[in-house]
C-alpha cells in the first residue's frame, strides 16, 4: 500500500532535465566558466553558500529570466491534481537558495505537498542516507510505503536500498549517473503514468 510520494523537483515535476544546468546557464554563461559555475552550484546546493554567492557577477536579469522557463513536466500537474487529496506527497530537491522556492511559487504547486525538503536548507543531498532518515522520520512514512520518484538512477538505487518503491523519469539525457547497473522498479516517460503504476499497487 503507498501512504506517500516523493518526488524530486527538476525533471520529474518540472522540465525534462537539470533546470540550473541547462536553463540558469545558457543565461550566464558569457560571465562564467561552467567549471566555477559547478563548483558554484555544489556548494549552493549543499547549503554552504546562498543566492548572493552564488549569482554573485553573474546577471542580475538571468534569475528572472530562468524562472520564466521554468514548465511543468509532461503530466505532472495532472498527476499532482489526481493525488492532491488521496495520497500524501513531498518534493525532495537538490537545489540552490531561492531558485528552488522560486520555481515552486512559479508554478504554484506547494499546495499539493504536505512538506518539501531542499537541499540548501536541509544541508543535505540526495542520495545521503541521512537525508532519507530525515524525510521518513519528519513524514512518519515508512519507506516500504512510499514511492520515490526520480530522474537519476543513482539516487534512486540509494533510495532502494533504504526500502523504497522506485520509479525513473527517462528524460532520454545523456547523464553519467543513470549510466549503472541499477534497473528501478518502474520506468515512466511521463509523470501521470504514476497514476497507473500506484493504483495497481495499491490493489494488491
Amino acid at each position: 500500500m503507498i501512504k506517500g510520494i516523493f518526488f524530486d523537483m527538476c525533471g520529474v515535476i518540472s522540465h525534462h532535465g537539470p533546470t540550473m544546468h541547462e536553463i540558469f546557464y545558457n543565461f550566464v554563461k558569457e560571465s562564467i566558466s561552467k567549471e566555477d559555475f559547478n563548483e558554484r552550484y555544489l556548494k549552493a546546493r549543499n547549503g554552504d553558500t546562498g543566492f548572493y554567492e552564488f549569482t554573485q557577477g553573474l546577471p542580475k536579469e538571468a534569475a528572472e529570466k530562468y524562472i520564466k522557463e521554468i514548465k511543468f513536466h509532461k503530466g505532472a500537474k495532472e498527476t499532482l491534481e489526481h493525488f492532491k487529496e488521496k495520497i500524501p506527497m513531498f518534493i525532495v530537491s537538490n537545489h540552490v537558495d531561492k531558485f528552488g522556492r522560486l520555481e515552486i511559487d512559479n508554478l504554484g504547486i506547494e499546495k499539493y505537498f504536505q512538506k518539501i525538503f531542499i537541499s540548501c536548507e536541509t544541508k543535505l543531498v540526495k542520495p545521503s542516507k541521512e537525508l532519507f532518515e530525515k524525510i521518513t522520520s519528519e513524514t512518519g512514512i515508512k519507506p516500504q510505503e512510499a514511492i520515490f520518484v526520480d530522474d537519476t538512477k543513482f539516487y534512486l538505487e540509494k533510495a532502494k536500498e533504504f526500502g523504497f518503491v522506485t520509479a525513473w523519469m527517462n528524460n532520454e539525457k545523456d547523464d553519467p549517473r543513470n549510466k549503472i547497473d541499477y534497473k528501478p522498479d518502474y520506468e515512466i516517460k511521463s509523470t501521470d503514468e504514476l497514476i497507473q503504476i500506484i493504483e495497481e499497487l495499491n490493489k494488491k
